[in-house]
C-alpha cells in the first residue's frame, strides 16, 4: 500500500486546483519558488545558465505552468512580455527564440529564427488560459500562432507529416532535421479542437509513430535529434549520438498523452535506472556508453512519472523522493527546475 509522502508526490493537479506547495515561497521546486528565482516582474524568464538569456520555450514552459497553477496575473505578464519581446517577426507570428544582451550592450533578440517548441507551447497554453478563465481574446492570439505553426514549419515530405525545429537551417534537398522532444503531443489534441481537426490529427499521428518505430542503442532510446530521408530515420550526424538534454522531453510529453506504452524506451529507460542505480545525465546511443554525472532532478521527476505511468509505483517513489532531495540544490538550474515543475503537473489537454 502507497505511503502518505508517495500520494502526497505523486498527487497531480487539476487544472481548477493548484499543487499543495507546504513550502515557504522561495523554496526550489515550487511554483514560487520558481517565480522568485526564475521570472521577473514584468514577465520575462531569465535562463541563468545560458548567459542570462531569455527564449520562447522558458516563456511557453512558464506560460502552461501559470495556467496549471491558476496563476492568471503572472499569466498576463508572461503573455505581455512575450508578446512585446519575443513575437517580433514581421512576416509572421512566431516568437524569435533568444532575447538577451548583445555584444553592444544592447537587451535585444540575439536570434530572429524561431524554436517550434517555444512557439507550440506558447499557443497550447493561450487555448488552455482561454477555457480557465473564459477569455476569448486568447482565442484569436493562440490562433495566430497555429496559422504561423501550420504554414511556416509543418512540412510534408517523403510520404511524411512533421514539424521542423524552426524556420530556417532544418530541411536538404534529400532529407529533413527533426528534434523529436519538440513533437509536443498533447498540445497537437487542442489544436485539433481549434483548427483543422484533421490535419492536426495527422500530425498527432505521424508523430507518436515516429517516435514509437525510430529508437536507438541498447536501450532503445529516441536521439536528441534525427534525420529523416526518404527510406529510413538515423540519429543526426552533426550533433552528438545522444539521448539526453532534448530528449528526456519525449517522455514528459508522453506522460501528459497517456502514450508512454507506447515508446518501448521508456520502459528500458526504468530498467536501465534499476540496474544501474541512477539515471546518466546522458546515454550515448551508438556505444551505449553512460555518462558518469548524474542526470538533474528534472530527468529523474520524469523519470518518475514513467514508473508511475508504467505501474512500476515503488520505483516511482524511489524516484520522486530522489527528485525532490535533489532539487534542493538546484536552485539557479532553470531547466532542471522547470521540467520538475511541468513533470509535477497534471497534463494539460
Amino acid at each position: 500500500m502507497l505511503n502518505s509522502r508517495f500520494i502526497a508526490f505523486l498527487s497531480i493537479f487539476l487544472l481548477s486546483c493548484c499543487l499543495p506547495v507546504s513550502a515557504s515561497a522561495t523554496e526550489p521546486g515550487t511554483w514560487p519558488g520558481f517565480k522568485e528565482e526564475f521570472i521577473t516582474s514584468d514577465g520575462r524568464v531569465i535562463d541563468h545558465s545560458q548567459q542570462g538569456i531569455s527564449h520562447s520555450e522558458g516563456q511557453g514552459y512558464s506560460m502552461l505552468l501559470a495556467v496549471a497553477f491558476g496563476d492568471l496575473e503572472t499569466f498576463s505578464l508572461l503573455w505581455q512580455w512575450t508578446k512585446n519581446h519575443l513575437q517580433v517577426r514581421k512576416t509572421d507570428s512566431l516568437s524569435v527564440w533568444s532575447y538577451g544582451e548583445l555584444p553592444n550592450g544592447v537587451v535585444a533578440p540575439i536570434d530572429f529564427n524561431n524554436a517550434t517548441d517555444g512557439d507550440i507551447c506558447i499557443a497550447w497554453a493561450l487555448f488552455l488560459a482561454r477555457e480557465r478563465w473564459n477569455l476569448p481574446g486568447l482565442e484569436d492570439e493562440a490562433r495566430k500562432i497555429m496559422a504561423s505553426i501550420q504554414r511556416y514549419l509543418l512540412l510534408e515530405k517523403f510520404g511524411k507529416t512533421t514539424l521542423l525545429p524552426g524556420y530556417y537551417g532544418f530541411t536538404q534537398r534529400d532529407a529533413m532535421i527533426i528534434n523529436p522532444s519538440y513533437l509536443v503531443l498533447p498540445a497537437f489534441k487542442v489544436f485539433g479542437r481549434y483548427g483543422d481537426w484533421i490535419l492536426w490529427q495527422r500530425v498527432y499521428n505521424e508523430s507518436l509513430s515516429l517516435l514509437s518505430e525510430n529508437s536507438f542503442g541498447r536501450w532503445q532510446l529516441p536521439a536528441d535529434w534525427f534525420l529523416v530521408n526518404k527510406d529510413s530515420v538515423t540519429i543526426l550526424a552533426d550533433k552528438p549520438p545522444l539521448f539526453g538534454y532534448e530528449a528526456i522531453r519525449v517522455f514528459l510529453w508522453a506522460f501528459w498523452d497517456e502514450s508512454l506504452a507506447k515508446l518501448s524506451g521508456a520502459e528500458m529507460l526504468l530498467n536501465l535506472i534499476e540496474s544501474s542505480g541512477s539515471l546518466p545525465v546522458t546515454i550515448n546511443l551508438n556505444d551505449d556508453s553512460l555518462n558518469e554525472q548524474e542526470a538533474p532532478a528534472g530527468f529523474i521527476a520524469i523519470a518518475a512519472n514513467c514508473a508511475q505511468q508504467l505501474d512500476r509505483r515503488q520505483q516511482a517513489e524511489k524516484l520522486w523522493l530522489h527528485a525532490e532531495k535533489k532539487i534542493q540544490v538546484e536552485e539557479k538550474n532553470y531547466y532542471s527546475q522547470v521540467l520538475y515543475l511541468l513533470a509535477r503537473s497534471r497534463r494539460i489537454q
